[in-house]
C-alpha cells in the first residue's frame, strides 16, 4: 500500500518545485513511519491476546479441577449424612478428615 503511494508519489514528484518535493516525500516518510507503528502495535497486541487465551485455558483447567473436588467432596459430604444440630464430636472429625483429604487431593 504504501509502495503505491510512493509511485504514485512520482509523477508530482518530477513536475513540482522542491520545496513541494520535499512535502511530498516527507508524507511518504510519515505514511510509512505509520504503518511501522501499526505493525508493531498489532504484533504487540496480538502477543497480549495469545498471552490472555493461555492464561484462560489455564484457569478454565483449573476450575474443572477445583470444581471436580467440590463435587466429590459434596458427595463424600452426603455419604456421612447427619443433623449438624445432633453431630458428634465423631461425626465432625469424619467430615474433618473428608475435607483435610480432599483438599489434599
Amino acid at each position: 500500500m504504501v509502495n503505491s503511494v510512493k509511485k504514485a508519489a512520482q509523477l508530482p514528484l518530477n513536475t513540482t518545485t522542491a520545496e513541494g518535493k520535499d512535502a511530498i516525500q516527507q508524507e511518504c516518510k510519515e505514511l510509512q513511519t505509520d504503518l511501522d507503528n501499526l505493525y508493531a502495535f498489532s504484533k504487540e497486541h496480538k502477543k497480549s491476546l495469545e498471552k490472555c487465551l493461555e492464561t484462560w485455558v489455564e484457569f478454565e483447567k483449573y476450575y474443572e479441577d477445583i470444581n471436580s473436588k467440590i463435587q466429590q467432596y459434596d458427595i463424600q459430604l452426603k455419604k456421612e449424612a447427619f443433623d449438624p444440630e445432633s453431630a458428634t464430636v465423631q461425626d465432625m472429625d469424619r467430615c474433618k478428615v473428608v475435607l483435610i483429604y480432599d483438599l489434599c487431593l
